[in-house]
């Protein structure tokens, strides 16, 4: 979520980027129960949580020497990596009253859903009016609130009526919403439509909702909890996990994360992120990850949203009215109202993507998560500062439309992109390697990410170099080799392993 105006500050306070006094340890295959434990003894070091799906251990060390720590583990030879526990953030025509008419909002005035005309979506329900509840959408945030009157029939419910959904600030099942914004998400990808109540939810009525607590109530959190929150989810039949959170700092526990949820089947989009600048927040950027752009009611991508090669759609961000808790929060402190209001960022956007690629899964039960990542990107509109038919680094491929992504309308562009990531034989991002395909080139930064943009459609020899010296001579050396087929209008993802 974006604050909104000089006046009004962030429901997200300053904290400092890494959990004090721990750190995240994974040991390599080879490693025994006794090499663990004694690894730990010897650093004066104590487990004091597992994240089991991602065979990570989250370690209590001094605080404010976490990163002496890393880097001694980094040292020990059965250690396949060590990180600090980094802190993430909150991102700041049916019968629906808001959905045409206004409501006075706190910071906007008089406010309608705009955006949901903007992407088509009442043109798109008109094809899904009768599909009851299909796939699970996890709002992996500040938690639900699963009694407001817009979202109490679209949670997701075990046969005995309870919500499937977790807290992982208290450990509990309870993950009611203390601040505001995961039930703000909540509602835009499937707040309850044709009710005669409230706000419209992009994905009508064919998605349900699954809360995952993994924020405080100031809207702060650990990797390790949004780690552990992706893969819980995952593993308890979300098919879509919605991230409007992020972090500046790249971590390989949440990639390995990521990479348990896709092995289930399941998509991850996640927000670019609001600062305005060329650097995409993370998970936004990470490998098998959908990074979403914020884009305004004149489709010009947002002034805070964040963009760069990890952009795969715009969507709608500012302005955008849904649900707050009817009850007190965090947001209140901060001039947001109770029940309805809108903000703006990337965190709002987010959702908008969520809960349409939900729409398309419960539509098309049977199409596969890259397709149907690939059908969002090829039928998404070339809207206004779009360069040319293919990807750009502000808006990936276009801001999104539901009509066309249920028509399978594509626009017509040609072009497409291989975006992925270069790694090592122990699955860990490779720096500083040029990535060649097409006569396009890309060098890896510390994620190992790298995007090869606006490629035609084809099939493609993808190339991975490294700049060797010896003495006076500089050489490129290949490191590795894919071939990869490049599909119009969409990304064709590769996960790249170096040669040593």
């Amino acid at each position: 979520m974006k604050p909104k105006g000089a006046n009004h500050r962030s429901a997200v306070r300053a904290a400092p980027r890494r959990v004090p006094g721990e750190v995240l340890v994974q040991f390599t295959p080879e490693a025994s129960s006794f090499h663990v434990v004694s690894a730990h003894r010897s650093m004066g070091a104590k487990v004091i949580d597992r994240l089991d799906k991602v065979n990570c251990q989250v370690v209590k060390v001094p605080p404010g020497r976490e990163g002496r720590y890393v880097a001694r583990y980094a040292r020990h030879r059965l250690v396949r990596y060590a990180e600090p526990n980094y802190l993430v953030h909150a991102l700041y025509l049916p019968n629906d009253p808001y959905l045409n008419g206004t409501y006075e909002t706190s910071h906007d005035g008089a406010m309608s859903q705009y955006w949901l005309h903007k992407i088509s979506a009442p043109d798109a329900w008109d094809r899904v009016r009768t599909l009851g509840p299909g796939a699970v959408v996890a709002i992996v945030d500040t938690g639900i609130d699963h009694e407001h009157p817009d979202l109490s029939s679209k949670m997701f419910r075990d046969a005995a009526g309870k919500v499937i959904g977790h807290n992982f600030i208290t450990g509990t099942d309870d993950a009611m919403d203390d601040n505001g914004h995961g039930t703000h998400c909540a509602g835009i990808a499937a707040a309850a439509t044709n009710n005669g109540v409230g706000v419209a939810g992009v994905s009508f009525n064919a998605v349900r909702l699954m809360p995952v607590k993994v924020l405080d109530g100031s809207g702060s959190g650990s990797v390790a909890n949004v780690a552990a929150g992706i893969t819980w989810a995952s593993d308890h039949g979300a098919k879509v996990i919605s991230l409007s959170l992020g972090s500046s700092m790249y971590s390989q526990t949440l990639q390995e994360a990521i990479l348990h949820a896709r092995s289930e089947g399941a998509i991850v989009v996640a927000a670019a992120g609001n600062d305005g600048r060329a650097v995409c927040n993370y998970p936004g950027a990470n490998f098998h990850v959908l990074g979403v752009a914020a884009t305004g009611q004149d489709d010009m991508c947002a002034d805070f949203s964040n963009w760069n090669i990890g952009v795969g759609l715009g969507a709608p961000g500012v302005n955008i009215l849904s649900t707050t808790p009817d009850r007190p929060c965090e947001l209140n402190n901060y001039g947001y109202l109770q029940n309805y209001d809108s903000m703006d960022g990337t965190s709002m956007a987010t959702p908008v993507v969520s809960g349409l690629m939900a729409l398309l899964l419960a539509a098309e039960p049977g199409i596969t998560p890259e397709d149907a990542i690939g059908r969002l990107q090829a039928t998404a509109r070339n809207v206004a500062g779009t360069t040319g038919d293919g990807w750009d680094v502000h808006y990936g491929y276009g801001r999104v439309d539901a009509k066309a992504v249920l028509d399978a309308t594509p626009r017509g562009s040609g072009l497409g992109c291989v975006y992925g990531q270069v790694v090592n034989k122990s699955g860990l991002p490779v720096l500083g390697v040029q990535v060649s395909a097409g006569g396009r080139s890309y060098r890896t930064g510390a994620d190992g990410m790298f995007r090869l943009a606006n490629l035609p459609a084809g099939k493609y020899d993808v190339v991975v170099r490294k700049g060797l010296r010896w003495n006076c001579w500089t050489a490129n050396k290949t490191v590795a080799l894919a071939s990869v087929e490049v599909k119009p209008g969409q990304d064709t993802m590769a996960r790249l392993t170096a040669w040593p």
